[in-house]
């Protein structure tokens, strides 16, 4: 898969730990599609429904969220929206 120089920063963990960690596993999914490379994003959802999640993705985004995982600064990149808004 052809990453641009700031894929690679990021894969490096240039971008920090959970940047790195995120496009790990945006890699692995691409490379499952054999996709050729990444598409930009400017917005992004994450469907957080506990009955579809189960106790394992509950445990997953609770321990993502949880602040002594990854400071504040270097959580999200992407700008959040409020579903019940939209």
């Amino acid at each position: 898969m052809r990453l641009t120089e700031d894929e690679r920063a990021m894969l490096a963990g240039a971008a920090g730990e959970p940047r790195r960690w995120a496009i790990q596993h945006q890699i692995a999914v691409g490379e499952f599609f054999d996709a050729a490379d990444l598409v930009p994003v400017s917005q992004a959802h994450i469907m957080a429904d506990t009955e579809s999640l189960g106790k394992a993705g509950i445990r997953f985004l609770e321990s993502s969220a949880r602040p002594t995982r990854w400071p504040r600064s270097k959580r999200a990149r992407l700008p959040r929206s409020n579903p019940s808004a939209c």
